[in-house]
């Protein structure tokens, strides 16, 4: 196992527990503490996680990641597995979320038909919409999401609920809400409204 895949293997096993110990992670994987500790120190300073003495825990996911984590700059994780094609829309890049905006962007958009579109939420009201602060942001995911057979919101618990700047779309147009468990009861009313909701 190399680097980057004992970093989304510690990833995953915080994300189902909630806490892990250097040395039960250590013996799991097959590979010494230090290793262990090196692995944690390296991804609590790209704030996915916070360290303890002999281990770690997990953050709220309502953080952002940091910004080698969002979108231009993923793109060049999967792009060297020739089995899986990357397409970018082109744009500018803004400087807070990577997001390629702009009218190159909308242009690629308008020229494709996505099976399905993950776009994330500042704000998802079960009433009215979802939405963005920024309306640049705002107008790229709603394309997406009108191009997209299956539209997935992703957003957590503090955002259910929260007013946005811009729309992105109705509520109606969501298929799936991908969100914390964190607040069951501000989920209840999206799958009221034949919304699917998962609750990670």
């Amino acid at each position: 196992m190399n680097r980057y895949e004992r970093h989304n293997t510690l990833l995953e096993l915080l994300a189902e527990r909630g806490r892990l110990d250097v040395d039960d992670v250590a013996a799991e994987l097959s590979v010494s503490a230090a290793t262990v500790r090196r692995d944690l120190d390296h991804l609590a300073e790209q704030q996915l996680l916070t360290r303890t003495r002999g281990g770690a825990f997990a953050h709220s996911v309502s953080y952002g990641l940091p910004p080698r984590y969002k979108s231009v700059n993923i793109a060049h994780e999967p792009a060297v597995r020739p089995h899986i094609k990357i397409v970018t829309t082109g744009g500018v890049a803004m400087p807070q979320s990577y997001e390629l905006v702009g009218p190159l962007a909308r242009h690629i958009l308008g020229e494709v038909s996505l099976d399905i579109a993950f776009v994330g939420a500042d704000a998802v009201d079960v009433e009215a919409e979802a939405g963005a602060r920024n309306e640049h942001e705002a107008s790229i995911n709603a394309l997406l999401a009108a191009r997209a057979c299956r539209l997935v919101v992703v957003a957590d618990s503090s955002k259910l609920g929260a007013p946005a700047f811009a729309r992105i779309c109705r509520t109606e147009a969501i298929d799936t809400l991908i969100t914390d468990a964190g607040a069951p009861e501000q989920a209840a009313p999206f799958e009221e409204r034949g919304v699917s909701v998962v609750q990670v």
